[in-house]
This record gives structure tokens, C-alpha cells and sequence, in this order.
């Protein structure tokens, strides 16, 4: 091999390398790219069934019942911390604690047979035993 040659055929495989390089560079500008986008919508997808969740359990423990289920949602995909929400939508429904519906006609001195031992003392003051 002369040198001339070997001139020409370094000369060949730096061009070669620098278009390879290049090419690298823009697949991986363009994974990056497809890599952050894919990284958004699951994100997205994470924090509404987050929002989902906690309408649910709002509906469950009863808060805000004047409010429809999607507007639950509406309202809370507005915070954009939604563990403020968790934590307040637990301080809301705790010490809720419901013995019994109370009516006007209800027979006070015969609760209803489902009713448990503390719920009777509680409604007559007698115990069951």
C-alpha cells in the first residue's frame, strides 16, 4: 500500500465515520424526542385515573354531594397537587362515623333488628343481655 493510498482510505472511512456519526445524532435527538412525549401521555394517563381515584373516594365518603361525579373531576384536575387533595379529602372523612339514621318516626324503644349491641344501648340505653 502506498501512502497516498492509505491517505485516500483514512480519508474515506473519516467521512464515513463523521456521517455515521451525524445520523447517530439525529435518531438519537429523535428517540429523546419520541422518549419525552411517551413519558407525558403515560404521566397524563397516571394523573387521571389519580383524579378518578379521588372523586371516587370523595362520592364514597360522601363529600360534596351537591357536586355530580365529572364535575368531582372538573375540580379536582385543577390542583396541580393532587397529594394536598389526598390529604384533605382524608381530614374531611375522618371522625365521620354514622350509628344510625335518625327520622321523626323512629320507634325508639325497638331499633331495628340489625342493629348492632352498641347502636341498641346507644338509641334505648338498655343493653341486649
Amino acid at each position: 500500500m502506498t501512502p497516498s493510498s492509505q491517505i485516500d482510505g483514512a480519508a474515506a472511512v473519516a467521512a464515513q465515520s463523521a456521517q455515521t456519526l451525524r445520523a447517530l445524532a439525529e435518531k438519537n435527538a429523535s428517540l429523546t424526542a419520541e422518549n419525552k412525549m411517551l413519558h407525558d401521555k403515560v404521566a397524563s394517563y397516571e394523573r387521571s385515573e389519580r383524579v378518578r381515584t379521588l372523586a371516587q373516594e370523595m362520592d364514597d365518603k360522601g363529600l360534596s354531594p351537591e357536586l355530580t361525579f365529572s364535575d368531582k373531576i372538573a375540580s379536582i384536575s385543577r390542583y396541580p397537587d393532587l397529594d394536598q387533595v389526598e390529604s384533605a379529602i382524608k381530614l374531611a372523612g375522618a371522625g365521620r362515623l354514622d350509628l344510625a339514621a335518625v327520622t321523626e318516626d323512629a320507634d325508639l324503644a325497638n331499633p331495628p333488628s340489625g342493629a348492632g349491641a352498641f347502636a341498641n344501648f346507644c338509641v334505648t340505653g338498655q343493653s341486649n343481655s
